[in-house]
This record gives C-alpha cells, sequence and structure tokens, in this order.
C-alpha cells in the first residue's frame, strides 16, 4: 500500500512548492547523496509546522506604541502571545528530541528529555543552555498545556533578556529566535558529513533516519 500522506511541504526561495510524500522519505534515507536534501525536509517540516507563523512580518496599517515609543503593527501586538510562543517551540523541543534520540515517542521523563535537547545547545554555543535543569517540561510545557499557566512561578513575557533568574521571567521572542537557531543548527550537522557520518551506528544520522522511519511507517 503507498503511502501519499506528505512528510514536508513547503515553498523554497523562488516560490516554488516543494513537496515529499511518506514512500518518498523512505527512499530517500537509504541515499546518503540526499542527506542534504534530507536535512532540509526535516528543517521544513518543524519550521513551518511549529515556528514559522510567529516569524511572519505583518505589515497592516494598524500600529500601536509600545512602552519604549516604537509602533508595533497589529499582528504581533494582538495576535501574538508569548504563551502560544512557548507552547509551540516546548511542542518542537519534544519533537528534536526524538530526532536526536532516534525515539517515536520518548515516554516518561519529560524534564530529562528537555535537557538533551538543552545540552545539545552546548555543542551548538546556543544561549538555549541556560535552561538545562531547569524544569521547563514540568513547569512551562506542562502548565500550559494542563492549566493555561506556567507552574513553578515562571513568567512569560515578549520583551527583555532571554531569561532572569531572580524572577524565573522568560522572553518568549528570544526563546522563539534561539529555537530556530538551534533547529537550523540541528540540521547544519546533519548536512556536513564532517560532523555526522551517515553509518555511525550511534550516530545523529542513524537516530534522525530511525525517527523519519516511524513517521512515515507509524505502529499500527
Amino acid at each position: 500500500m503507498t503511502n501519499s500522506i506528505l512528510f514536508s511541504r513547503y515553498y523554497d526561495s523562488d516560490g516554488i512548492l516543494i513537496t515529499k510524500t511518506m514512500d518518498e522519505m523512505d527512499d530517500l534515507i537509504k541515499d546518503e547523496s540526499k542527506r542534504k536534501e534530507i536535512a532540509t525536509l526535516v528543517y521544513h517540516r518543524l519550521y513551518d509546522r511549529f515556528l514559522k507563523i510567529f516569524f511572519y512580518p505583518a505589515t497592516q496599517e494598524k500600529v500601536y506604541s509600545n512602552s519604549e515609543g516604537k509602533e508595533v503593527n497589529i499582528f504581533d501586538k494582538e495576535y501574538k502571545h508569548g504563551f502560544l510562543i512557548m507552547a509551540s517551540c516546548c511542542l518542537l523541543i519534544e519533537t528534536l528530541c526524538g530526532y536526536i534520540k532516534g525515539k517515536q515517542t520518548l515516554g516518561k521523563g519529560g524534564d530529562g528529555h528537555f535537557n538533551v535537547v538543552f545540552k545539545k545547545c552546548q555543542e551548538y554555543n546556543n544561549p538555549l543552555i541556560e535552561f538545562h535543569n531547569k524544569k521547563i517540561y514540568r513547569d512551562i510545557r506542562n502548565g500550559i498545556l494542563h492549566q493555561g499557566e506556567t507552574y513553578g512561578r515562571f513568567r512569560i513575557v515578549r520583551t527583555g533578556p532571554l531569561y532572569d533568574p531572580p524572577s524565573k521571567t522568560v522572553n518568549a521572542s528570544e526563546f522563539l529566535i534561539n529555537v530556530e537557531k538551534l533547529l537550523r543548527s540541528y540540521t547544519d550537522e546533519l548536512r556536513d558529513p564532517k560532523k555526522s557520518k551517515w553509518k555511525d551506528k550511534y550516530g545523529l544520522w542513524e537516530k534522525c533516519r530511525l525517527k523519519i522511519k516511524s513517521i512515515t511507517n507509524p505502529l499500527a
């Protein structure tokens, strides 16, 4: 039975629609020469589904002045929300952990799974390393999902530094920017044969292929 469900769908820099079905991905992951194409498809699968909307450059005429006297547009002011940004970022972090570990489902150990990703940030020189061992899964991911509010007295804003430890304040906008950088660094590592070997049994590519196989051929 063929599987024509799309694995990835995006528009390239020339505005051309690029699509890859699950069956096509099954073939791609058998071919080392396609590593750059696979990495790009993984990037867009995750970026477009979880992050892209927040980078939309809205141009509507209605503007507001923020606390710094700068004009901001209606989309940024009325339609973006720090909680939604953090919820999407947390979903992406959890999904990315599945790629790093080569797992279909992660099971128990939520903060441990998040720490797998945050620890990877150290390799990428990504500021999100700041959140290693900070209970982001329990207090932010679970809080927003189950309560519509953070646990652990975390505060979510969209201005200021990425993280202020004394007040436990997280800047969702900065968090978003660095999650996108993290995703880009991961897929860049996949592209580079000097950084990730195709046939390393315990390497990044083997884990990535295992994850993709779990998507293209899910358990019944």
